[in-house]
């Protein structure tokens, strides 16, 4: 099946061979017969070979009602165009082009195609519509070619590719390729109390206004493998979940650069771009668990790789955000609830928030925050509440706070923060803090790094440190003042004698304990304690006295050495008078 056109030109060229060859040894009017005949011999077998190609390998099917799987098949063309195999799965032996939805009323079907295609002959509907309960399977969970399936949409479109009803659901398995078509909400998935579920295969092409590939209304999205990339919204450039839970535990979304089993670079799917916010995944209400896979190489205003509002609970643990892009939150823009064990948050960029902007409430331990940048806040620019516990925010770099730019709440309860990317004349190497910090004992800030403590208009920034029980070095300290210059841009200028660190303990040595372990950059800063508990930064008064006694006293030493010199001279002058003499 499937023989193509150039298998016909190929007959008529050997026949044509055969003919001339014939000539050679041949009577005249033999050959002329002889001739005749291969001719027509091979435009008949071409003929055949053309009417078999357009039988098997393409159909136009009629779509319509489905309650059962012999339904199913004549919606598909009949069993000239698919197959009923012995466990009721459905094989497709030719491309198919439906002139109408094909509508699943209840009822379990299992669809594969060896290599075979699904398209539209219309717009402005979904190819399959699921309804009462139905469940559709694409492709089958063998990794074969054999079990391939394309669903393509060559029209624009108003629905998705697949609407997926109450209590209805789809899945899609290895070699299942959805590609093409323009859709509202959602190019190729919507669902409305249904669940979706991608286990393999690729979806790609699509866009959207809302959720360029899939778009959850209410429901549940589980993704545990496959690729989601090259699909574009003005919000939710992958994914969209209105309201539902949305479950990733594997695959990609958007596009992943890595090494493959012979140690080369290898680079899957392409970029998903959504024009405002959440270029990967946006969330405006609902539960996002995030236990494995990539969200990766995607774009957008806000929240490269993923925004949430403030309705959305997250926990993410061994996953990973690499390379997305943003103005505001390179990997991530949160306004909700974000819970996070051994996630990795790498090279992503942003204006504001390499790796993180966040809003609202977030909690990040034993992961790793490595090589983002930003203008402000190379690893997170924090306007809400943030917790770091055991993790790493290293090697990033930033104008202002390499590390973290804080504004807002920044429980810094355990982890290390350091080791700033080269940036020239960066502010808080390791943190720009705007806000209030809250330090405790296992808090590790890098020799090579500082935290930036910024008067503002406000007042004295001030850090907190409760249970301090001794580290090694807990910070260096910097102070600056913050102004506005002629335009109304912000400047900071470093200070010398401000600056406040309110230590919070349960007793005076835990206080003095806590004060001894903060170090002050530039050696004119001394640190004392105050009778209310407050730390100030100052130059202390015997530094001056010492230096003005320091420089009287070697201004005596010299005159007395001048005056002796002097002596020493008039008197080698008398001597060698009175020799003279």
């Amino acid at each position: 099946m499937n023989i193509r056109v150039r298998d016909c030109l190929t007959c008529i060229e050997k026949s044509l061979f055969w003919v001339k060859y014939m000539i050679i040894d041949i009577k005249k009017k033999r050959i002329l017969k002889l001739a005749l005949f291969s001719v027509l011999t091979a435009i008949l077998f071409c003929f055949g070979i053309h009417a078999e190609y357009v039988e098997y390998g393409e159909r136009t099917a009629p779509g319509g009602l489905i309650e059962d799987v012999s339904d199913f098949v004549q919606a598909l063309g009949g069993e000239s165009a698919a197959i009923i195999s012995e466990n009721g799965n459905i094989l497709l032996v030719c491309d198919i082009k439906v002139e109408s939805p094909l509508i699943l009323n209840g009822g379990s079907y299992r669809l594969t195609g060896g290599g075979c295609e699904i398209s539209s002959l219309f717009s402005g509907e979904s190819i399959f519509k699921l309804e009462n309960g139905a469940e559709l399977i694409l492709g089958s969970e063998n990794d074969s070619s054999a079990d391939s399936l394309s669903l393509k949409c060559e029209e624009t479109q108003h629905e998705s590719l697949i609407s997926v009803g109450n209590e209805c659901s789809v899945t899609l398995n290895s070699g299942v390729v959805l590609t093409g078509g323009a859709g509202t909400y959602g190019g190729a998935l919507y669902s409305d109390g249904g669940v979706i579920i991608v286990s393999g295969g690729q979806i790609s092409s699509f866009s959207a206004q809302y959720g360029g590939a899939v778009y959850l209304k209410s429901g549940r999205l589980k993704i545990n493998g496959g690729i989601i990339s090259d699909c574009s919204a003005e919000i939710g450039g992958a994914i969209y979940v209105d309201s539902g839970v949305l479950e990733i535990s594997g695959g990609i979304i958007g596009e992943y650069t890595g090494i493959n089993s012979s140690g080369g670079a290898v680079t899957i799917g392409a970029k998903n771009k959504a024009e405002l916010y959440g270029g990967g995944i946006f969330i405006n209400n609902g539960e996002f668990i995030f236990s494995g896979g990539y969200i990766s190489g995607n774009t957008a205003e806000c929240g490269g790789g993923l925004y949430a509002e403030e309705n959305v609970s997250l926990s993410f643990s061994g996953a990973a955000f690499v390379n997305n892009e943003a103005n505001l939150g390179g990997a991530i823009y949160n306004k909700g609830k974000v819970s996070s064990a051994y996630v990795k948050i790498n090279d992503n960029a942003a204006e504001r928030g390499g790796g993180i902007y966040n809003a609202g409430n977030l909690s990040f331990a034993n992961g790793d925050i490595n090589a983002n940048t930003a203008s402000y806040g190379g690893a997170v620019l924090n306007e809400g509440t943030f917790v770091l516990e055991y993790g790493s925010i290293t090697g990033n770099s930033a104008e202002f706070g390499g590390g973290v730019f804080n504004d807002g709440e920044f429980f810094f309860r355990g982890g290390v923060i350091g080791h700033t990317a080269a940036v020239a004349d960066t502010i808080g190497t390791a943190v720009f803090n705007r806000g209030y910090i809250y330090m405790a004992a296992t808090a590790f800030v890098y020799e090579d790094s500082a935290i930036a403590l910024i008067r503002t208009s406000d007042g004295l920034n001030k850090i907190i440190v409760g249970e301090f029980n001794g580290a090694d070095i807990a910070a260096y300290i910097e102070v600056y003042d913050e102004a506005f210059d002629s335009d109304g841009n912000y400047i900071y200028k470093q200070k010398t004698n401000a600056g406040t660190l309110l230590i919070d303990g349960d007793s005076a040595e835990n206080i003095a304990s806590a004060a001894s372990h903060f170090k002050v950059r530039d050696g004119k800063y001394t640190v004392g304690l105050s009778e209310n508990g407050e730390i100030l930064f100052y130059v202390k008064p015997q530094m001056v006295i010492a230096a003005v006694t320091g420089t009287v006293f070697l201004s005596v030493i010299i005159i007395i050495f001048v005056v002796l010199i002097k002596k020493v001279k008039k008197d080698n002058k008398k001597m060698e008078n009175t020799k003279h003499g």
